[in-house]
């Protein structure tokens, strides 16, 4: 079985996206991440295992010092091998690659097998829209796809534990703003 380290969206971002991929849905386009209940999201990593307990201690840690991260879909894109995906492109930021750097360190001592897509140098943030589909389904998914208010922007603010397959929700830890943050004096 393998487990996911997903970042999920606020709410309203999470709606918008999560419409669209209900119309991939609905009109047999794209069905997967709409009828297997999966969540708009980011991946920042994918392991064949993880220790659960010191995986939740891990992300906890981190999620208790990790703020909200502000994130801009600029545009559309399609991973064509091995299989096509059509999936929404963030604006690409230091503070999102950090992120994705300090998971991967965090993570990389207790993982087995992380996905080679997903490391250092090689992931490229994506949110799926469109999966397990045939290719000529494509430019119907992009059609789709382009209703998107692009460009679209919200906040990342939950970090998750995923297993699959079956699809099956482990944890989700809010992302907060750190307290030394809190307690600073906002003239500084």
């Amino acid at each position: 079985m393998s487990v996911a380290i997903p970042l999920y969206f606020d709410p309203g971002t999470e709606a918008v996206i999560a419409a669209v991929m209900k119309e991939l849905a609905e009109r047999g386009v794209a069905p997967y991440m709409h009828e297997t209940g999966i969540r708009p999201h980011i991946t920042l990593s994918i392991y064949r295992d993880l220790p659960r307990d010191a995986c939740h201690r891990i992300l906890s840690d981190l999620a208790a010092s990790q703020p909200p991260l502000p994130v801009t879909f600029s545009h559309l894109g399609i991973f064509t091998h091995p299989d096509p995906v059509v999936f929404l492109a963030p604006t690409i930021t230091p503070a999102l690659f950090d992120l994705h750097a300090r998971v991967d360190a965090l993570l990389d001592v207790i993982g087995d097998l992380p996905a080679p897509y997903y490391l250092p140098g090689n992931w490229v943030p994506h949110c799926t829209l469109a999966v397990e589909m045939p290719a000529e389904n494509i430019p119907a998914a992009v059609k789709i796809a382009q209703k998107l208010p692009l460009p679209l922007s919200g906040m990342l603010t939950d970090v998750c534990l995923l297993e699959f397959p079956p699809l099956r929700h482990v944890f989700t830890l809010p992302l907060h703003t750190p307290k030394e943050y809190n307690d600073a004096d906002p003239a500084q």
